[in-house]
C-alpha cells in the first residue's frame, strides 16, 4: 500500500487532536516497538504518513515524524517548549544518571553544553584520534588471523578499547581492565539487553531479577570511576594527558565552574551511552556494507593507498544512513504545539525518526541501496540526514564519533585484509575473517 499523506488541518484552533495511529492496544504496540520497531514503525509510515501516533502504556503518547520540514519545527523550536531531557528521562536516567548532559534542559542543559562542546572539535578532536589508531592495532592483534570472528564482537571490542582511551586514558594494566569489564556489562544493557533499560517501571524497586542485576553492574562501575574522578583530581596541575575526563576537568576550573565527582560521572557514562555506544552499532553495519559491495570497497582501498579521505568520509556518511546508531529521538511538550495541521497537547512526546527520515524515497533515490557516491554528488539537507539529532541538542561528541567510524575502517583495511567468511553464519551473526600481522 502507498503512503498516504497526512493532510489533516485542526478546524478550531483549540482543539487538541493527534495524527492518526495504529488502533492495536498499548501493550501490544509496547511489544511491537520493543521486539519488532523497525517493521512497526516502518508499516506506520506506509499506512499512516510521515506523521503518525504511537500509543504505549502508562499514557505515554508518542508522534512520530518522519518528514524533514517537520523535523526541522522540531529541532529548531522552542526550547522552553519542547523538553528533550524529559523525554529520555524514564528510559535513561537508571544508567546515565539525572544529572546527565543528555537529560537537562535549559540553563541547566546549556551549562554543561558549553562546558563540552570545546571539547569535541578542532585541536581536542585530532588528539583524540592520535589516541583512536593505536587503540584499533592493539584490538586487531588480539583478534584470531585467518579465523572467523564475529562482526559485532570484533567492533564490540574494538569500540571498547578505543573509548576507554579516548574518554578515559588509563594507561595498561589491571585497574584498566577492570574498568573494560565493568563498562562492558553496564553498556550492555542499552544494548543488548535493552528492553530492560528502556521498561524500569516495569521493575522499579526489585530486589531481584534483570532490574536488580543492573543495578548492581552500574554500582561496580561506579565505584571505578569515581576512583578514577578523584585520583584524577589530585594530579591535575601536572597531568596534561589528552583524554576526555583529563580535559573537562581542566575546563571546569580554567572556567572557574566547579563540578562534583557525580556530575562527572554521569557526563562520562553518558558520553558512552549516548555519544559513542551508538557507533557500537553503526561500525559493524559500515564494515559489512563494504565488504559486501566490492566496488565501493575497491575505490575505498585505491583512496586509501593514495592517502585521500574523501570517499571514506562518504562511506561512513551513507553507512549513518542506513544504519544509524539512534533511530529515535524525543522532545517532550510542555505546552501544546501546533504540527502539521494537528494541535498536540501538552505532555506529548514529538519523536523524529532518523531510520525512517533517513529511508524516504523522495529524499533519497533507491534508499536501500548502498551507495557512497550519493553524498559526492550532493551535500544532503540538513533535516535529511541526522544520525547525531539536530539543532541545540546535537550530540556534542559527534566530530569525534565520526572520526573513530573513519579511523577504524580505514585501519582494518589496511591492517586487517578482512574478508566476508563464506560460510554461513551461525550464532553471533556475520562474520568475518582477519590477516593481521603478529
Amino acid at each position: 500500500m502507498g503512503r498516504r499523506p497526512v493532510e489533516r488541518t485542526v478546524a478550531d484552533a483549540g482543539e487538541l487532536s493527534l495524527p492518526p495511529g495504529p488502533p492495536l492496544p498499548r501493550p501490544v504496540q509496547a511489544v511491537l516497538m520493543a521486539f519488532a520497531r523497525p517493521a512497526f514503525l516502518q508499516g506506520c509510515l506506509r499506512r499512516y504518513g510521515t506523521c503518525f501516533t504511537v500509543r504505549l502504556p502508562a499514557g505515554a503518547t508518542f508522534v512520530v515524524v518522519a518528514d524533514p520540514a517537520m523535523i526541522k519545527a522540531v529541532f529548531t523550536g522552542d526550547p522552553d517548549l519542547l523538553f528533550a531531557g524529559e523525554a529520555e528521562r524514564m528510559r535513561l536516567e537508571p544508567i546515565v544518571g539525572r544529572e546527565s548532559v543528555y537529560l537537562l534542559d535549559g540553563n541547566a542543559h546549556l551549562r554543561w553544553r558549553r562546558l563540552m562542546s570545546p571539547l569535541f572539535h578542532g585541536e581536542m578532536v585530532r588528539g583524540y584520534g592520535e589516541l583512536a589508531r593505536p587503540a584499533v592495532l592493539r584490538q586487531l592483534r588480539r583478534a584470531p588471523s585467518g579465523r572467523p570472528i564475529p562482526v559485532h564482537r570484533l567492533m564490540h571490542a574494538i569500540h571498547l578499547e578505543l573509548s576507554v582511551d579516548v574518554v578515559l586514558g588509563i594507561e595498561a594494566g589491571e585497574r584498566r581492565e577492570n574498568l573494560k569489564r565493568l563498562l562492558d556489562r553496564t553498556l550492555k544493557w542499552t544494548t543488548r539487553r535493552p528492553r530492560v533499560a528502556m521498561a524500569p517501571w516495569l521493575q522499579r524497586g526489585s530486589r531481584w531479577g534483570p532490574w536488580a542485576w543492573m543495578r548492581r553492574d552500574i554500582a561496580a562501575l561506579d565505584e571505578a570511576l569515581f576512583e578514577e574522578i578523584r585520583a584524577r583530581r589530585s594530579n591535575l596541575g601536572s597531568d596534561e594527558r589528552p583524554d576526555v575526563l583529563s580535559a573537562l576537568l581542566r575546563a571546569a576550573e580554567r572556567e572557574g565552574t566547579p563540578v562534583s565527582d557525580r556530575e562527572l560521572r554521569d557526563q562520562l557514562v553518558t558520553l558512552f551511552v549516548t555519544g559513542l555506544e551508538p557507533m557500537a552499532a553503526a561500525l559493524p553495519a559500515a564494515l559489512l556494507l563494504l565488504l559486501r559491495n566490492p566496488p565501493a570497497l575497491a575505490r575505498l582501498r585505491r583512496e586509501l593507498e593514495d592517502g585521500q579521505g574523501v570517499y571514506l568520509e562518504a562511506v561512513v556518511r551513507e553507512a549513518l544512513r542506513l544504519e544509524p546508531g539512534r533511530t529515535l529521538v524525543g522532545r517532550r511538550l510542555r505546552a501544546p504545539l501546533q504540527l502539521n495541521g494537528y494541535l498536540l497537547p501538552a505532555g506529548t512526546t514529538v519523536t523524529p525518526s532518523i531510520r525512517l527520515t533517513h529511508r524516504l524515497p523522495e529524499v533519497y533515490a533507491d534508499p536501500l541501496t548502498f551507495r557512497p557516491e550519493r553524498f559526492l554528488e550532493r551535500a544532503p539537507d540538513t533535516y535529511t540526514w541526522i544520525p547525531f539529532g539536530g539543532g541545540t541538542r546535537r550530540c556534542v561528541a559527534a566530530g569525534f564519533a565520526t572520526l573513530e567510524m573513519k579511523t577504524v575502517i580505514a585501519t582494518i583495511l589496511t591492517h586487517g585484509n578482512p574478508r566476508l567468511a563464506t560460510r554461513r553464519a551461525a550464532a553471533g551473526g556475520p562474520r568475518v575473517i582477519l590477516d593481521t600481522p603478529r
